[in-house]
């Protein structure tokens, strides 16, 4: 999908800005706008106050509007937080959209459960954690991130623009059950509302319920909804519903669901304490669903609690009221809102969005639905496993800032296609794989634990298993350590180097499977740490690299700020080695290398080595004097030795190379497959030619189709591998 001139500058710009954006966020977290806290009212206020300056500074005209007063339970009146209002633009030839969010958060303390002080935003695995990080804080910066995006680049913006911001969201939905009584006829009332199969057991309760279309089953069938993924997030060992994916999206979407919150007045301390309350409230909440309405919702828990308390016959006093009641809401996914909405979401995470039900009770939208008229529109932000009222709430940061972008539609697609990751998952699930495994992510951690949380920022922010990716890099490694036959897959690539005077050329074919054509991209990235990181202790990384979906950057062809051109070239040693440094990490570290002696010393990897082999092309566009091209054959680690395996060829001025996917200089034992076939008749096809001397002669050679079987270029239809990219350094 093509992206639009303005919204890739656009993207560019808030990626600029990402620690600003962070920065922001963690002042905004740092406000405790906790509207159920009346000793933190006046924070809400402050943090009503610090959103309007943000927009006054983006143009806006703001107010904030007094709502009124608020009696609670205990005769106290405090002052509701104000409204904040306000608009942007008023171009009568644009549309205008209304953004509604709300400020203020649920209550959070660090004895809850949280890993991290609530208020305080740390950033721990591309994830920001902080109360108010998810629900609502970071998806109203966003919106003024993009807009403040606009602004800077003198962009107009195309729709004009309403602001409506609480500082009091009435997000808990229908909270019922008031009773004045002993705790044991509270926990009798309670335990009689739902089954343990989560069945609601009110009477009446699904009267109302819409029934089943007679294609909705076959809804559920198509989303891309992962049930022992969905287990892990909740973080329980067995779902309900016999874990039936379209049960238990049914559930969640659907049918309504009633949870129990808490009791108040009860003992919750650490310790024991032999009190019997006078008074405790058991407090409970419904979701309910289309159709339903929360006054006879209301009327059908009444009665049924009131008919169970006259059966127990006790002498206390009971009574039941719904506190808040908000109505469901749905809207019409065809609507051109929608339309354009799933268009956003793909242009930033190039993939078609599932439009589907969700259980968080936002009673505003049917309020605006009913005032406005309009098409409301649920824009999502955070992720489905934010937490976004439990303890360690948490917002991605491919999220906040549009990290989406790194295609994870790509990735997860990438997963599906890649015809060795089936064997690599079942060496992986043997004792000697999965020890295999564990030792060279130890060795991984140790020595370069920044591309490890490159690789889980990855994964995380496609939604894919981490180890699956991680496999990938292991390669054929991991078959080693589980004892399983070796791929025989013709993939492999030509470089060819030509260093003539006024001629100095790099040439590279990127070959691969034909079912993982469109599975690639280029990643250009300006990474900046704090200190050092990792064995080369590098802190500052910029580089523009070939990516296959899902990978590291580095392994195909790459330069970096300090004039490093290097391609790869896979070779098939025969005895690999694990708890070692895989090729992939080799070539990703490469992409740091600010000097050849540098270079030598990442591929050398001293004090561990290489578990598997490659051929580096390079040369430093930088270089005093004469140019020089290398051709580096790195090999697993040889015995006890602890570095690679390492043999460099110098390509001096006057002078050419070539090198497809075997060893030319290295004495490597090398797997007889069908790749090593490949390269000798594509190393056969580039003697045949005169000496090259110029950009034609690379031209020509890379192009070359004259080997039926072994092409050196591959762009048939029913070739099963292609040559999915042509690369040249040209320094004339």
């Amino acid at each position: 999908m093509t992206l639009p001139v303005v919204l890739s500058k656009v993207f560019k710009h808030v990626e600029s800005k990402r620690q600003l954006y962070i920065d922001l966020l963690k002042e905004a977290v740092a406000i405790k706008s906790v509207s159920a806290w009346p000793h933190t009212r006046p924070e809400v206020v402050k943090m009503m106050e610090w959103a309007q300056t943000r927009l006054q500074n983006l143009g806006a005209t703001t107010e904030l509007r007094d709502i009124g007063n608020q009696q609670l339970a205990d005769g106290t009146v405090l002052k509701y937080p104000p409204i904040l209002l306000g608009h942007l633009g008023s171009d009568p030839k644009k549309k205008t959209v209304l953004v509604y969010g709300h400020l203020d958060v649920q209550p959070a303390h660090i004895s809850d459960g949280w890993d991290s002080e609530p208020f305080e935003l740390t950033e721990k695995n591309e994830k920001l954690y902080g109360r108010g990080s998810s629900d609502d804080k970071g998806p109203v910066l966003c919106w003024m991130h993009a807009i403040e995006a606009y602004k800077d680049l003198g962009e107009n913006l195309p729709v004009n623009l309403k602001f409506v911001f609480e500082g009091k969201d009435l997000h808990s939905g229908i909270f019922g059950g008031t009773v004045h009584e002993a705790m044991t006829d509270l926990v009798y009332l309670m335990n009689t509302l739902v089954d343990k199969d989560g069945k609601i057991l009110v009477d009446g309760m699904y009267n109302e319920v819409a029934p089943l279309l007679e294609n909705e089953n076959e809804i559920y069938e198509k989303i891309d909804f992962d049930v022992n993924e969905y287990r892990a997030d909740v973080k329980c060992q067995m779902l309900l519903h016999g874990e039936v994916k379209e049960k238990i999206l049914m559930h969640r979407w659907r049918y309504p669901s009633l949870s129990l919150h808490g009791i108040e007045g009860a003992f919750s301390e650490p310790g024991s304490k032999t009190v019997i309350p006078a008074k405790v409230i058991g407090k409970f909440s419904i979701r309910i669903v289309p159709n339903q309405t929360p006054d006879k919702v209301e009327q059908y828990v009444c009665n049924y609690v009131q008919k169970l308390w006259d059966q127990r016959g006790s002498p206390n006093h009971m009574r039941i009221y719904m506190a808040e009641g908000g109505s469901p809401w749905t809207e019409n996914p065809s609507h051109p809102h929608y339309t354009a909405a799933v268009k956003a979401t793909k242009y930033v995470y190039n993939v078609d969005p599932d439009l589907t039900r969700e259980g968080g009770s936002i009673p505003v939208t049917l309020t605006l639905q009913q005032a406005t008229g309009k098409n409301v529109l649920l824009l999502p932000v955070g992720a489905g496993d934010d937490g976004a009222h439990s303890q360690n709430e948490k917002l991605d940061v491919r999220n906040y800032i549009g990290g989406g972008r790194t295609f994870s539609g790509l990735i997860q697609s990438y997963l599906r296609v890649a015809e060795a990751l089936p064997s690599y998952l079942e060496a992986y699930s043997t004792p000697e794989g999965r020890n295999g495994y564990d030792d060279t992510l130890k060795c991984l951690r140790s020595n370069f634990p920044q591309y490890i949380r490159e690789l889980e920022g990855t994964a995380d922010g496609a939604q894919v298993p981490f180890h699956k990716l991680f496999l990938l890099h292991m390669d054929d490694i991991i078959l080693n350590a589980g004892q399983k036959q070796r791929a025989t897959q013709p993939t492999g690539c030509s470089t060819i180097c030509i260093n003539q005077h006024g001629q100095e050329l790099l040439g590279h074919t990127e070959d691969a499977l034909a079912s993982t054509l469109n599975h690639f991209y280029f990643v250009s990235a300006h990474i900046i740490a704090d200190k050092p990181q990792g064995k080369w202790q590098v802190q500052e990384e910029k580089f523009t690299s070939l990516c296959y979906a899902g990978h590291l950057p580095g392994y195909t062809m790459n330069y970096n700020h300090h004039g490093l051109v290097f391609s790869v070239n896979t070779v098939s040693a025969k005895h690999l080695r694990t708890g070692k440094t895989p090729r992939h990490f080799i070539a990703r570290a490469l992409l740091g290398a600010e000097n050849f002696v540098q270079a030598q010393q990442i591929l050398r990897d001293s004090g561990c080595g290489a578990g598997d082999g490659c051929s580096i092309n390079m040369t430093f566009l930088n270089q005093d004097g004469n140019r020089m091209f290398h051709n580096a054959e790195i090999g697993p680690v040889v015995g006890n030795a602890s570095e690679s395996d390492l043999n460099i060829l110098t390509i001096s001025p006057g002078e050419c190379f070539y090198h497809t996917n075997s060893y030319l200089r290295l004495t490597i034992e090398e797997v007889n497959e069908m790749m090593t076939a490949s390269s000798a008749t594509r190393l056969c096809t580039f003697s045949k030619y005169k000496t090259p001397t110029n950009e034609e002669d690379l031209k020509n050679m890379l192009s070359d189709c004259t080997d039926c079987t072994h092409r050196v270029f591959r762009g048939q239809k029913e070739d099963f591998v292609q040559t999915i990219c042509v690369g040249m350094e040209v320094s004339t």
